[in-house]
């Protein structure tokens, strides 16, 4: 029997185990892979800040993954005020499949076209809930939001992509 993980015990051991997890987590929720680097860094600063003040290294992954959406949200922020002024750059499609078809790869570009259009916080939802496949539960707990708001955000970014699907 494998003794229970006891968690990194060192910061460079956290970033060595959940470095891959965080680049996942950016690009699912940026939809830019010329972002991931700097997101990674961006996270992994917020971790090392706090990691002397972890209690339980036990807990460290999900501590990681909450600090990524919130870092997510923030950047997702920065990206839509720089698109309001015309300094976006645009989704990487080739960051998700190596060989896509065509239909998947249309209907992939739609969907993160219009999730450019959603504040944040719908967007970081409904990546975590269709993406990320988690738990009502576990978002509200990953993102800080109220069970209630999270399923607020989550109908708010299901319609309008669905809108856009339709149209």
């Amino acid at each position: 029997m494998e003794p229970p993980d006891e968690g990194p015990s060192t910061f460079e051991d956290c970033f060595n185990r959940y470095h891959r997890l965080v680049g996942t987590i950016g690009l699912r929720m940026l939809g830019r892979k010329s972002e991931v680097d700097d997101f990674v860094q961006d996270v992994f600063l917020e971790v090392y800040k706090g990691f002397d003040k972890l209690r339980d290294r036990r807990a460290a992954k999900g501590w990681v993954r909450a600090i990524a959406v919130r870092v997510a949200i923030k950047r997702l922020r920065r990206l839509r005020l720089a698109a309001t002024f015309g300094l976006d750059q645009p989704i990487d499609l080739d960051a998700f499949f190596h060989n896509p078809r065509q239909e998947h790869a249309t209907l992939l570009l739609e969907v993160y076209r219009t999730l450019d259009d959603l504040p944040a916080k719908p967007r970081v939802v409904w990546v975590l809930r269709y993406i990320e496949g988690e738990k009502l539960e576990d978002i509200a707990t990953l993102t800080s939001m109220g069970l209630s708001t999270v399923k607020r955000h989550l109908a708010t970014a299901q319609a309008r992509i669905q809108a856009a699907l339709d149209a």
